[in-house]
C-alpha cells in the first residue's frame, strides 16, 4: 500500500499489521489524498478493505472502502526441452523501481517471489521438461519500469538444443553423426583393471556414440544423452570424427566435421593445442568422394579460443562465434542451410557461336567477344542453389545452307567451383553441340507470266 500527498510526495506503508499493511501520516498535508495498494502476486485475486482513520488523542475511523483486487502481471511463456540446468531472473532497466518474479512450473508448482532489487532469482539444476510460465509483477503503484527477463541454460544444454536444431535440417539422403570428447586432468589411481583410455594417468575419452545415420531421432536420443565433464581432449574428438567419415561417408556425399567449443583444449597435458590443431590438419588434408573433409568451428562463449578455432576451421570464414543460446542455435541453422542450398559458385557459362552463325543481339547481362572468327558468348552466375534452374535465350541467325553447329564442341561450356567450395577445384561441364538444317536462306520466289 502506498499514499500520494496533495503537493505530489509519495511514500510506502511503514507497518506491517495482522492482515495487512498500515500507512501514517504526521501533520498531513490538507486536499485529496490517494491510497495505492498493488497486487503483489502473480494470479487470482483478493478481497481488499481500506480503513482511514484520523488521530485526535485516539485513532477515529473515517471512511472505508472495500474492492475486489485482481491480479495484473506481465506474462511470459519459456517452453524447454531435454536440459538440466534452467535460470530465470528479471531486471530493472532505465530506473530502480521494485519488481517481482514468480515461476510456474510444468508440473503446476508455482515458486517465488524473486526480488529484482536483491538479486534473487529463479534456479532448477533438474529442470521439468515442457513450459515455464514467468510471472513479473510491478511492485509499486505508479509509473512505469522497463524490465528484462533472461532465462539461462547450460552450456552443455544450449548444445544439444542447437545440434539437434541442425538435424532437423536433414534431408532424406543425408546422414549425420555425433562424437564426444571429455576427460580430466586429475591424476587417478588404477584398479589394476583393463582400460585402454588411460593415458600419462589422466582419462581422455573421445568416442563416435552415433554413427553416421539418416535417422535424426536416433541422432538426436544420443545427442541427449551427453553430460558435460572437466577435461577437454579436443584433438582426440577431432580423431575420431575424421576415422567415422572414412569409414562411413556414402558415396556421392560431402563430407563434413562440425566442432563446438568453449574453451582451450586441456588434454594431454603437455601438447593439447598442438594436437587439436595437427588433428585438424590432417582431417583437412583427408579426401573422400574427391574432396577435403570440410571443418566448421563455433566458439562458444567468452572463454572460447577464436585464433586456435580458426586454425582449425577449413578457412577463418568457417570459424563462427555464438555469445549465448540464441545465436548458437542460429548458428547451427546458418550451417544447415548452407550445406543444404548452395550447390556452386564462381558460375561462368560459355557459348561459342561458328562462324556461319550471327548473334543478332547481346543478350542480357552478358558479355560478347569476337575472336579468330567466332562469337564468343559468356555469362557470370555468383552462386547456384540446390533446385535452382537458371536459364538464357536469345536469336541466332545462320549464315549459310546445310547443317550447322549452333555452338562450338570443346569450347561451349560451364566452369564452377562445387560445394565445398575449399579445397576442391574449378569443375568444368561442355555444352552438348546442337545441330541446324538449314535448306534455304530466303524464301523462295515464284513468277508468274
Amino acid at each position: 500500500m502506498c499514499g500520494r500527498s496533495p503537493d505530489g510526495d509519495f511514500a510506502r506503508a511503514q507497518n506491517s499489521i495482522s492482515n495487512g499493511e498500515r500507512f501514517e501520516v504526521d501533520n498531513p498535508v490538507s486536499g485529496e489524498w490517494k491510497i495505492a495498494v498493488v497486487a503483489d502476486y502473480p494470479t487470482g485475486s483478493d478481497s481488499v478493505t481500506v480503513d482511514v482513520f484520523r488521530y485526535s488523542g485516539a485513532w477515529y475511523l473515517v471512511s472505508t472502502h472495500n474492492f475486489e483486487l485482481q491480479a495484473n502481471p506481465e506474462t511470459f511463456q519459456i517452453n524447454t526441452s531435454s536440459i538440466e540446468d534452467l535460470k530465470i531472473e528479471v531486471n530493472t532497466l532505465n530506473g530502480s523501481k521494485e519488481l517481482h518474479l514468480w515461476i510456474r512450473e510444468p508440473s503446476g508448482n508455482t515458486e517465488g517471489y524473486y526480488s529484482s532489487s536483491s538479486d534473487e532469482y529463479y534456479e532448477d539444476s533438474n529442470a521439468e521438461q515442457g513450459i515455464y510460465t514467468a510471472y513479473v509483477v510491478a511492485d509499486f503503484p505508479y509509473g512505469i519500469q522497463e524490465f528484462e527477463l533472461i532465462t539461462y541454460i547450460a552450456k552443455i544444454d544450449a548444445a544439444k538444443i542447437a545440434a539437434k536444431t541442425f538435424n532437423g535440417f536433414l534431408g532424406i539422403n543425408d546422414v549425420v553423426g555425433v562424437a564426444y570428447f571429455n576427460g580430466t586432468d586429475e591424476c587417478l589411481e588404477w584398479d589394476g583393471g583393463e582400460c585402454e583410455d588411460w593415458c600419462y594417468g589422466c582419462l581422455r575419452q573421445a568416442e563416435v556414440i552415433q554413427s553416421l545415420t539418416n535417422n535424426a531421432n536416433s541422432a538426436n536420443a544420443s545427442i541427449d544423452g551427453l553430460v558435460g565433464y572437466g577435461g577437454t581432449p579436443m584433438g582426440d574428438g577431432i580423431w575420431v570424427a575424421k576415422e567415422e567419415l572414412v569409414s562411413n561417408t556414402p558415396l556421392n556425399s560431402t563430407s563434413v566435421i562440425v566442432l563446438l567449443s568453449d574453451g582451450n583444449p586441456t588434454l594431454p597435458t603437455d601438447n593439447s593445442v598442438q594436437l587439436a590443431i595437427d588433428n585438424a590438419t590432417d582431417a583437412k588434408n583427408t579426401i573422400i568422394n574427391g574432396d577435403n573433409i570440410l571443418i566448421y568451428t563455433i566458439g562458444f562463449g567468452s572463454d572460447a579460443n577464436e585464433t586456435l578455432l580458426k586454425q582449425m576451421a577449413t578457412s577463418p570464414d568457417y570459424y563462427h562465434f555464438a555469445a549465448n543460446a540464441e545465436e548458437l542455435q542460429d548458428i547451427y541453422e546458418d550451417i544447415a542451410r548452407e550445406l543444404k542450398e548452395k550447390a556452386a559458385i564462381n558460375i561462368t557459362i560459355t557459348d561459342v557461336l561458328p562462324e556461319n552463325v550471327k548473334l543478332l543481339s547481346s543478350p542480357e547481362d552478358a558479355k560478347v567477344i569476337h575472336s579468330k572468327g567466332y562469337t564468343i558468348t559468356q555469362w557470370n552466375v555468383p552462386a547456384i542453389r540446390i533446385n535452382e534452374t537458371w536459364t538464357v535465350s536469345f536469336y541466332v541467325k545462320p549464315e549459310t545452307e546445310g547443317n550447322l553447329q549452333t555452338n562450338v564442341y570443346g569450347l561451349s561450356n560451364v566452369t564452377y567451383l562445387p560445394y565445398p567450395f575449399t579445397g576442391v577445384s574449378f569443375r568444368t561441364h561442355y555444352l552438348p553441340t546442337c545441330v541446324l538444317r538449314v535448306e534455304r536462306l530466303e524464301s523462295e520466289r515464284v513468277e508468274l507470266r
